[in-house]
């Protein structure tokens, strides 16, 4: 006689307690729960954490300890209460019928011992390996000198500033770097006047260059824990309150994360200090921007226009984040494509990850991530 079964929203259910549910419910029951999730990721649409899920199975009642799911038990706490429907009846109504969504799948055992396909939850397949992250991307070639002759962006930027200060929009360059391009008053006196010698073939000693941080200043920009996080060694609680990054502006920091996992984050200065500074100008397997509140993510993007990062990366970045135990349903995320500037969150972090982790490729179709565009 076919069951009605309420269970827990999906995506509070763990691998192993889906293993479970299969093993009592069989493989119809869940696969029916798993792919109402998958659908809704699918769609775009809200989760709602309080409301059961029902699905209709002929699998035998749970027995014994072998499935772990006590019959009447709490359907908010990855549990599952039974409902038998009255005599007489074949199944639930019409309307309580979920479709089967078409996605990725697992086999696994139904209750009559036969292979069928099982639809699994992406999110909880972790992406890094053994050996760290697989996806690495590198440092553009036109910044290949910027450790050695300078930033060949930065003379565009006084250009632009001298300019504006012409057209009496800005008091003066100095002011612009400060407030439009993360430069503190002590940078624009050592190098405001010596911007020209960028363009100068020979060697010299003074001129504004591209930071290049060594192995042992690394661990004084890493960030830990994920909660609650912090930086440095004694760790400090990470805020960027104060802090600027070209493209989304104050009150946030530029980062990378490196094939071990390992996230740096700190002020960005065009010109001076860049993405590629943190490793060296070597490769990345992810990179962006991110406002923190008192230890806090809030946001992060995937702006950088060294390393130009698509959704393969930071599906990583994200990834590591999720692992480390960032909330990212409460972390907005700003997706840039080529050259957008289009500063307005794509969704929640969680759902990028979610719907984007098998296949990120789906997410930067639109635009030309390969264009040059907005290279600081």
């Amino acid at each position: 006689m076919p069951r009605v079964l309420r269970f827990a929203p999906p995506e509070v259910l763990t691998p192993r307690e889906l293993e479970r549910l299969q093993q009592s419910l069989g493989n119809e029951a869940v696969a029916q729960l798993v792919a109402q999730r998958l659908t809704a990721i699918e769609e775009g649409k809200k989760i709602d954490l309080k409301a059961p899920v029902v699905v209709v199975t002929t699998a035998p009642a749970p027995v014994g300890d072998g499935g772990g799911f006590a019959p009447h038990s709490d359907p908010y706490t990855n549990t599952v209460s039974e409902i038998r429907p009255e005599h007489g009846s074949s199944a639930a109504s019409e309307h309580e019928a979920p479709v089967l969504a078409s996605t990725a799948m697992t086999t696994g055992p139904t209750s009559t011992g036969a292979s069928r396909p099982l639809p699994t939850l992406p999110v909880f397949k972790p992406l890094k390996t053994t050996t760290g992250y697989t996806k690495l991307k590198a440092r553009g070639d036109i910044y290949a000198n910027e450790f050695t002759k300078g930033s060949n962006d930065l003379p565009k930027v006084v250009e632009i500033l001298e300019r504006a200060v012409a057209e009496n929009k800005i008091n003066s360059v100095a002011q612009g770097m400060q407030f439009a391009f993360g430069w503190s008053a002590e940078d624009c006196a050592k190098y405001l006047d010596k911007i020209d010698l960028i363009k100068n073939p020979d060697d010299h000693p003074d001129k504004p260059l591209v930071y290049k941080m060594s192995e042992h200043e690394l661990p004084n920009y890493e960030l830990h824990g994920g909660s609650n996080i912090t930086q440095g060694d004694p760790p400090v609680v990470y805020d960027t309150g104060t802090m600027f990054s070209k493209f989304m502006g104050s009150g946030f920091a530029i980062f990378v994360m490196d094939k071990a996992g390992k996230i740096y984050s700190a002020q960005h200065k065009v010109g001076l200090f860049h993405h590629s500074s943190f490793l060296a100008g070597g490769a990345v397997a992810g990179a962006g921007e991110m406002k923190v509140e008192s230890g806090t993510l809030k946001t992060i993007t995937n702006k950088s226009g060294h390393y130009r990062p698509t959704a393969e990366e930071m599906v990583q970045v994200l990834d590591e984040l999720y692992s480390r135990g960032v909330d990212l349903k409460k972390v907005d995320y700003v997706h840039k494509v080529g050259t957008s500037t289009d500063r307005t969150p794509w969704g929640k972090a969680f759902d990028f990850l979610n719907r984007y982790k098998h296949n990120p490729g789906l997410a930067d179709r639109v635009g030309s991530s390969g264009s040059t565009g907005d290279s600081y």
